[in-house]
């Protein structure tokens, strides 16, 4: 009697099953890692406000006032890869400190914003991830 020969490799239904498995997985995973890589472009702009900030408050030491002029606090964005630049405005009271994603990169659409007082410390928002 002679013996069958051994087969050897995938049948089509394995492959298949292999196939959507990868592929509901892959449906999962993408998002995730685009919600993470945001996330991280963000922790850029959050330094750049925390820098503005801490600028300010150095202002508000020598001169008792808080300023929206930003050449006056020597804070220079221009070497970030995500946020390149910021604004600081009054809002009748609490001070905000917005930087936006430049538009040719990812971070695109991400808004980092800060606001503080004389008797409040930084609160930080993210919007756009």
């Amino acid at each position: 009697m002679e013996m069958a020969p051994l087969q050897k490799g995938f049948t089509l239904v394995e492959l298949v099953i292999v196939i959507v498995i990868v592929g509901m997985l892959a449906t999962v995973a993408v998002p995730s890692y685009k919600r993470y890589v945001r996330q991280s472009m963000s922790a850029e702009g959050e330094a750049l406000v925390m820098a503005v900030a801490q600028a300010e408050r150095l202002y508000y030491v020598d001169y008792k006032t808080f300023t929206a002029n930003t050449s006056l606090l020597g804070v220079n964005g221009s070497t970030n890869k995500y946020f390149k630049s910021y604004m600081v405005r009054n809002m009748s009271g609490p001070w905000d400190i917005l930087t936006t994603g430049d538009t040719a990169t990812a971070a695109s659409g991400i808004t980092v914003a800060g606001r503080f007082t004389t008797t409040t410390p930084l609160q930080i928002a993210v919007s756009g991830l």
